[in-house]
């Protein structure tokens, strides 16, 4: 089971890697 906390984490830190690649591009 997945708790919400795990699926926030993994939503920012997705949404982190996107940020880099914006930022990068």
């Amino acid at each position: 089971m997945v708790t919400p906390e795990q699926r926030m984490e993994e939503l920012q830190v997705s949404v982190r890697n996107v940020m880099k690649r914006i930022g990068m591009v």
